[in-house]
Formats: C-alpha cells, sequence, structure tokens
C-alpha cells in the first residue's frame, strides 16, 4: 500500500507516524462502540515499504503536535521517514433529544367530585363555637390589656412642683443660695480634706462653678498639731469631731493634708420630696471623689446613717481601668441607711451607670433625682438611663435591711424608725438639702486597699501621712489638663408642691 495515498493529515490528530516497516495497529475497543459501528477485524497489519517523502511545513508539524496527545506523541518530523497513520474509528451516534429522557409525569390531584363530602352536605351547628370561643377570647384578651395599660398609666401620679431656685452661676456664688461647708471631720468617710471658703478651692470661672483641691504646705503640715475651727467661728457642724482635730506628730500623725471646697444649701433651700438637676463635669485625678449628695436637714432619727443620706452621684477620679472599670467613667448612686454605722446595708439600695465611650470629666452630664412619699430615682443626661430606683415597702428599710437581733457584743439592735408620722419612707420622709464637693481619699472603703498602688490602708494608724507621703505619684493627675476640678454649670431644684408634701405636722418634734 503507498504510503502516500493513504496518509491522513497529521494535523487532524487522528494520524502518527512510527519508524517500522510493519506495524500492528490496534483499533479502538469496541466496547466502546455502539454495536452497528463495531469494525470486524480487530487488528490491521499493514506493511509499508520505506522511501524517502517530503518533509511537511513546520506549521503542519506544529498543527500536528499541538493536536496530538497521549502516549503515542511523536517527536518532530524528521527529513526522511516512515510511518503508518491510524483512522478514527466511527462516532457514536447522538444522545436523544432531551425531552425523550425527560421523565414521565403524571398527577396524583384528586378529582372534583371523586371523592364524597358528607359534611358539606350538612354542616354541624356545633362547629360555630370553632369561630366564637376564639372570637370571644381574643376580644377578652385585648380588654384585658386595655384595663390593665389605663389602670398601669391612671397609677403614675404627676406630682406639682415648685421651683426653689434654678441657679446658672451667671452672677457669681449666690449666697441667697449656697453656703460654704467648713469642717475638718472627714465627712464620715475619714477623708484627708478639711473644706474652707478659700476662693483658691471654690470660685467661678467663665460663669461656672469650680471646686478644685489643693495641696497643704509641708511647712504648715509640720508646724500644725491642732485645728479648731470652733474656736475660730468656722465651723458648720456642730459635731465636735468636725470642727476640731488634733494630732500628734511624735506619733507620726498629720492634720489634713489637703483643702478643698464643699457649698451646700442647709439654711436657704431643703425639700421634702421633690426633684434635682444638676449640669457637671466630675474631677478627675488620683484619689478624688466627686460628691452630689442631699443630707438630711436634721438628724430627726438620730446621727449618721440613722437620718439617711441620698447620693445623687458620687464618682472617684481614678481613669477607667482602676478596679476592674470602677474609675471616673461610672458613677455611683446610693442610699445610706441603718441604726448605726456598724450596720449600714447600703447595698440594697444602690446602682452605677457608666458614661458611654467617655468619662464624666470629659464633658457635661445631667445627674437628676426624683423624689416622692413612694420612691426615689436617679438618672444620667435622660430619665430612661437609670442609675437606680428604690419603691419604699411596707414594713420599711428596717424590713428591707433585715438586721441581726443583737450586736456582736450581745446588745440589742434598736429600730430608730418607729413613732409618728413614721412608715414605708422613713427615714427618707424628712427635709433635706443639698450639698456639692470634691473629697480625697478616705478610710470608708470607697478605695480598696492594694488597688491601682493605692499609697494607704484603711486600718493604718497614720493614713493621712501615708498618704501625704506618696504625693509625688499622684499630685501630678490632678495637674492635667481638664483634671483634679469639678466643674457646675447649672443646678435647678423643686419642691413637691401637692399631698401634703411640706406638712410636717404629723411629725412629732420630741423625740
Amino acid at each position: 500500500m503507498d504510503s502516500t495515498e493513504n496518509d491522513p493529515d497529521p494535523s487532524s490528530g487522528y494520524g502518527q507516524a512510527v519508524s517500522s516497516n510493519t506495524i500492528v495497529m490496534a483499533l479502538s475497543s469496541p466496547e466502546r462502540l455502539p454495536a452497528d459501528s463495531r469494525p470486524h477485524t480487530r487488528a490491521t497489519s499493514i506493511n509499508i515499504p520505506t522511501s524517502p517523502r517530503t518533509p511537511r511545513s513546520n506549521g503542519a508539524e506544529s498543527r500536528f503536535r499541538g493536536h496530538f496527545s497521549g502516549p503515542f506523541s511523536p517527536g518532530p518530523f524528521s527529513g526522511r521517514s516512515s510511518g503508518v497513520f491510524m483512522t478514527r474509528p466511527s462516532q457514536p451516534p447522538p444522545p436523544p433529544p432531551e425531552k425523550d429522557m425527560r421523565p414521565y409525569f403524571r398527577s396524583r390531584r384528586i378529582k372534583k367530585g371523586t371523592i364524597d363530602r358528607p359534611e358539606l352536605r350538612a354542616k354541624d351547628p356545633r362547629w360555630i363555637w370553632m369561630n366564637i370561643i376564639p372570637t370571644v377570647g381574643i376580644l377578652m384578651g385585648l380588654s384585658i390589656i386595655a384595663v390593665l395599660s389605663w389602670t398601669g398609666y391612671r397609677s403614675v401620679v404627676n406630682h406639682k412642683y415648685c421651683l426653689v431656685f434654678d441657679d446658672d452661676f451667671s452672677n457669681g456664688i449666690d449666697s441667697s443660695i449656697w453656703q460654704y461647708e467648713i469642717q475638718t471631720g472627714g465627712y464620715d468617710n475619714g477623708e484627708f480634706e478639711i473644706t474652707t471658703a478659700d476662693p483658691e478651692n471654690v470660685f467661678i470661672r467663665d460663669g461656672q462653678l469650680v471646686i478644685r483641691p489643693t495641696l497643704q504646705t509641708e511647712e504648715y503640715l509640720q508646724s500644725t498639731t491642732v485645728v479648731n475651727l470652733t474656736s475660730a467661728g468656722t465651723c458648720t457642724s456642730n459635731v465636735p469631731g468636725d470642727c476640731i482635730l488634733q494630732v500628734n506628730n511624735t506619733a507620726e500623725d498629720i492634720v489634713m493634708p489637703i483643702k478643698s471646697g464643699r457649698l451646700m444649701t442647709k439654711n436657704t433651700a431643703v425639700i421634702r420630696y421633690g426633684r434635682v438637676e444638676i449640669e457637671a463635669k466630675l474631677a478627675a485625678g488620683q484619689w478624688l471623689l466627686s460628691q452630689m449628695i442631699m443630707m438630711p436637714a436634721e438628724n430627726y432619727y438620730g446621727s449618721w446613717p440613722a437620718s439617711g443620706e441620698i447620693n445623687i452621684g458620687i464618682a472617684r477620679g481614678n481613669n477607667a481601668t482602676y478596679n476592674g472599670g470602677n474609675g471616673n467613667q461610672r458613677v455611683q448612686s446610693n442610699l445610706y441607711w441603718g441604726p448605726d454605722t456598724t450596720e449600714e446595708p447600703w447595698q440594697y439600695t444602690s446602682g452605677t451607670r457608666d458614661s458611654l465611650h467617655s468619662e464624666y470629666h470629659e464633658k457635661f452630664h445631667t445627674f437628676g433625682l426624683e423624689w416622692t412619699e413612694d420612691y426615689i430615682f436617679v438618672w444620667v443626661d435622660q430619665r430612661l438611663a437609670q442609675v437606680f430606683y428604690t419603691k419604699f415597702k411596707p414594713g420599711g428599710f428596717w424590713s428591707l435591711g433585715k438586721f441581726p437581733a443583737t450586736y456582736s457584743n450581745g446588745s440589742l439592735i434598736q429600730n430608730p424608725w418607729t413613732g409618728p408620722g413614721t412608715g414605708p419612707a422613713t427615714p427618707f420622709d424628712r427635709p433635706f438639702y443639698l450639698a456639692l464637693g470634691v473629697g480625697v481619699g478616705g478610710t470608708s472603703g470607697w478605695f480598696d486597699d492594694g488597688v491601682q498602688g493605692k499609697p494607704w490602708s484603711d486600718k493604718s494608724t497614720s493614713p493621712r501621712l501615708d498618704f501625704w507621703k506618696a504625693r509625688d505619684q499622684w499630685a501630678p493627675s490632678w495637674n492635667e489638663s481638664g483634671s483634679g476640678e469639678m466643674v457646675v454649670r447649672k443646678v435647678a431644684m423643686w419642691q413637691q408642691c401637692d399631698n401634703g408634701a411640706t406638712d410636717l405636722s404629723a411629725f412629732n418634734s420630741k423625740r
């Protein structure tokens, strides 16, 4: 057989050149072809004499190599070769049309009229209750909701309030509203400051009230062993311990190392039930304590805390990392009450509120109090931002406190909140006044021992001296920009003037 006549085009990819004169070619497996196209011969032997031939062009050779792949892939054409080309077997028949491969669909729907439905021919009269009962239930539920909503709305008492004062400090420190509170007793917290009327501690700047603590001099602390505010005629307390401080320098004790300021409305503006709003930036700086509180105008039920204390807001000056987030970004509000200082379960009436992505010294916030014969409610910036809410319940604070029958020494604990006029709100049913100040340190537990390098211990015999010796650690934080002072922009107070809120005739003045 002449190789030039039967040589297919290598570019088609179906031929292969070989160098042997005789080759047996295996055709495609019959199992892979349709039955009607299988070849009758499994192999073909072809004898081809070697003869020179003209090589194909480089383009053809490239096409040949590009199309052919597999184990018989040839190398490049040489100038002279002889070979055999394999012819592609017949192609399988095309697949059947797609529609022929789809499964046959038969509807399973029940045809109308093929099933007997006797319920449609004769309706059961009882079935009407299947509609009536749910409808009545829904209407009754809506009625109950409406009644409860209306009852709740009616139960909210909208009291009438009369303005006591509204001060923006544009006229300075108004003496008809404010008095300087001058004491050296530590304000029941064992604080380290003496509060003064010194203009370096309380002053007006840019139409705003500023309360800023300052340090005493080393010379003053070394030379002073007695501070007697009573003899000076300046003490605003009638408790001797708040007015006189005597120390022994040889016992490593000193008088108050800090001067600070505190304003109050005790002699001019007191309320029994009402509202208070304070716009302020609180003090930042280590061991500072911003205070917005209400104190009893008289200790009617006994000395602190028997006559109560309302903390509208107290905040530490330490930064936000202090003690797991108890720094200047958190304000705490609570009530102090109890038969004496050893039994004061204030934790039952306390709450906190964090400033959003900031600290309370960075911008002004509004601290609000609402106090009625039924509850005390404290909020920050808006009424929805509640700090704490305490409802006065039957049994009063004596029941809430769950006090033991006796002290640790065996003596009987007496209930101080009995007598004419008392009730669930006692001791928070008497007139209170407002006080604003900045405290420093203290031994009452506001600053936990061993936290953030606290330089004194609450049980130390010389906590003031320990604090003073570490002034190089904490004093720089008071001098940072925007720190070391509480700034008050506005204060307003309202007295509840309905429901006999100002009537104290039910109380017996002699206890």
